[in-house]
């Protein structure tokens, strides 16, 4: 068997890949947004990724009340949850700009201003796509939810991204493949974060599972944040994306699992077993001899 036979065998980095693939496809949606005359929409991407990020930490810690854990231990991993993402804020931010620098809106040179926009925009991906393949590692069905959010994010990430290559006069060549590898970017370091943490035992899924709300709700202010506009009006029509991005991620993770219900789907189906990966990959190689 092929090292890539092996990996595949029990189907679960599979799954990680499928779903980190729908995930990165928001980048390149963001970008044809960006391109279109879809301008009405740019005010209201950050406070509906903002609230979907915010029904899913609530959905996702509802579970956790029937948690082993303590109620000190949950906070205080929903807390280093929140703690990681301002920390890879902090760790984008110093690759982006060196201590002497005035800021990119001051720098005339083409090549360094385009470096850092994409410098950037890796620094925005790159804990979106940790904290999916994290979800993988404790869930597949806590992956789909936060895969699902994901899509919104990305597309905020991408019609950025389009928007600030423009301005530096990028040609649109250029400005697809960057996009391109982008999404190749997250998917990768989704799948790397998953096969690194894929070995947990049930007790760190469960830690794994409490940190990501934490996460995610330290994402939504910072999304809502990010605005930076001072007018009423378009405070207003952040408020009611926030309450639309809510509403209907919640509804729509909600509707799900009633249907999984419905079909008798049980979530163990797509929980991930190193034991069960060790056996299918048995079964696998007694079937190629």
């Amino acid at each position: 068997m092929t090292l890539i036979d092996t990996l595949f065998a029990a189907q679960d980095l599979s799954r990680v890949l499928v779903l980190a693939m729908l995930s990165g496809i928001g980048v390149m949606i963001g970008g044809k947004l960006a391109k279109g005359s879809w301008s009405f929409l740019h005010p209201l991407l950050p406070g509906g990724v903002s609230g979907a990020f915010a029904a899913l930490a609530v959905l996702l810690t509802l579970p956790l009340g029937q948690s082993p854990l303590t109620r000190w231990t949950l906070t205080g991993l929903m807390l280093a949850g929140g703690l990681l993402l301002l920390i890879f804020n902090e760790l984008g931010r110093y690759a982006k700009l060196r201590p002497d620098d005035d800021g990119p809106e001051r720098c005339s040179d083409r090549p360094t201003l385009v470096r850092r926009i994409s410098v950037s925009m890796a620094s925005d991906i790159l804990p979106y796509s940790v904290i999916l393949g994290a979800a993988a590692a404790a869930s597949a069905t806590t992956a789909m939810a936060v895969s699902a959010a994901l899509v919104f994010a990305n597309l905020e990430i991408g019609r950025q991204a389009i928007d600030e290559y423009r301005s530096a006069q990028v040609s649109r060549m250029d400005q697809l493949a960057l996009l391109v590898l982008f999404s190749l970017f997250f998917i990768g370091i989704a799948l790397l974060t998953f096969w690194a943490l894929h070995g947990f035992t049930d007790n760190g899924r469960g830690w794994l599972a409490a940190i990501i709300p934490g996460f995610l709700i330290v994402a939504s202010a910072r999304a809502l944040l990010r605005m930076g506009t001072g007018s009423v009006a378009a405070n207003h029509i952040t408020l009611l994306a926030f309450v639309g991005g809510f509403a209907l991620l919640g509804l729509a993770i909600s509707a799900l699992g009633e249907l999984s219900r419905e079909l008798d789907v049980s979530n163990s189906t797509f929980q991930h077993s190193p034991a069960q990966s060790v056996t299918t990959t048995k079964r696998t190689e007694k079937g190629g001899r």
